[in-house]
């Protein structure tokens, strides 16, 4: 397994796991030893942007096979082609059972609604990575913090438009 390999389960990991401190530390990391800080920023986001639309997929299946993460698998495979029929547009059918279990698990800790708006924030923050001035580590960790925290959290008004 190499660096990115690495680095994107570690921030995967951390995100679905809402902790703040670890994907912090994967964020440093991964820049530390970057010969492009900027374009590994980039990356992370689009990263990030994959990962949390794979949640999303796992919380319609979850919601409608009416399941735990623990049994989404095994629910899945008992459907065999009954589920593909059922969820025609979902990437996740074919994935391997531990993965599907770790994203049904993180879309446990987020709402529909969070995810749908992390998302959103993903796609505008990869738009401002191209046009704005903003430094791209601290906007990556602002809107790491964000998504982590959730709504609650109240976001530094330089970096409000993330």
């Amino acid at each position: 397994i190499g660096q990115r390999e690495a680095s994107a389960f570690a921030i995967n990991d951390a995100l679905g796991k809402r902790n703040l401190g670890d994907a912090f530390t994967v964020i440093s990391q991964s820049l530390e030893h970057s010969k492009s800080p900027d374009s590994d920023c980039m990356r992370l986001t689009r990263m990030m942007g994959r990962y949390f639309r794979e949640v999303l997929h796992a919380k319609l299946l979850l919601a409608g096979l009416k399941v735990s993460p623990r049994e989404l698998g095994a629910k899945i495979k008992q459907l065999g082609d009954d589920a593909k029929m059922q969820f025609p547009h979902n990437p996740l059918l074919g994935i391997h059972p531990f993965r599907l279990q770790l994203l049904a698990e993180a879309a446990e800790r987020y709402g529909g609604p969070e995810l749908v708006d992390i998302i959103s924030w993903l796609a505008e923050f990869d738009k401002l990575n191209v046009s704005s001035s903003l430094p791209r580590r601290l906007a990556l960790e602002t809107l790491t913090m964000r998504i982590i925290k959730g709504h609650q959290q109240t976001i530094p008004t330089a970096a409000s438009r993330l």
